[in-house]
């Protein structure tokens, strides 16, 4: 299970947000966090402010904006609430796309679906388009699960995808405190620094100093597991193993 305990509320605000964030992309939406709250809140109607909040999951909504919401987005209520898990086995989960994209059922090895991933963490894939290092090729499935923001919620060794206006990275956290946490690419050539900032929450992705990764930063999570594209199944030793 998780290392840390998620309450029900929390559990809620988690999955709202994810499946808000999936409706979204599928609308087209801008993927910077601003622009996408901007665009948001006029749609809804509501200040851009608490268009942000629940963009962010720092809020949930009640049942009269989440009725407007789900109108908006021609998704049933019940679709940001419930689980809808029941049908499948206890090890399987139900993994959306970062961006468009079909949602998987996908069963977890033991090891994976008892160990690093909770019954209420929300899952998602992203399908490399080309080599990312680490022994990621083009047509892998990342499956990557969210975590907090913060540099005191990651963990060093760890392996994480940014997301910005350049694209998707994977980076390898190789430094972490409570203050701040640094993460490298496969190569070592590209260092990303994550720290806390007193800056207004629209501003979030000044948090992220870095050359060549930063800008517009609109997607963070920690890597859980690879699913190899057929064509990528190694046929000898030389391959990376990621070990979650």
């Amino acid at each position: 299970m998780s290392s840390l305990q998620v309450s029900p509320i929390d559990a809620l605000a988690r999955r709202f947000r994810a499946r808000l964030r999936i409706s979204l992309d599928s609308l087209g939406y801008s993927p910077l966090l601003r622009d996408r709250s901007r665009t948001f809140a006029a749609q809804i109607g509501i200040h851009e402010s608490e268009a942000f909040a629940l963009l962010n999951g720092d809020a949930i909504p009640d049942l009269k904006l989440l009725a407007a919401i789900s109108s908006h987005l021609q998704k049933p209520l019940t679709w940001f609430l419930e689980v809808n898990e029941a049908s499948f086995p206890a090890s399987t989960k139900v993994v959306h796309s970062i961006g468009p994209g079909e949602d998987l059922a996908l069963a977890l090895p033991e090891d994976i679906a008892g160990g690093s991933v909770g019954m209420d963490d929300q899952l998602l894939y992203f399908r490399s388009r080309g080599e990312m290092g680490f022994g990621i090729r083009g047509g892998d499935y990342l499956i990557v699960m969210e975590v907090p923001f913060m540099p005191m919620e990651v963990r060093k060794e760890q392996i994480y995808l940014l997301g910005n206006k350049a694209g998707f990275e994977l980076r390898r956290c190789v430094a972490q405190s409570p203050l701040r946490a640094t993460f490298q690419s496969f190569d070592g050539k590209a260092t990303t620094t994550l720290k806390p900032t007193i800056a207004e929450a629209e501003n979030r992705d000044s948090d992220f100093q870095t050359g060549n990764l930063g800008d517009g930063m609109h997607h963070f999570s920690q890597l859980v597991t690879v699913l190899k594209a057929p064509k990528n199944v190694p046929q000898d030793g030389e391959a990376f193993l990621i070990i979650s």
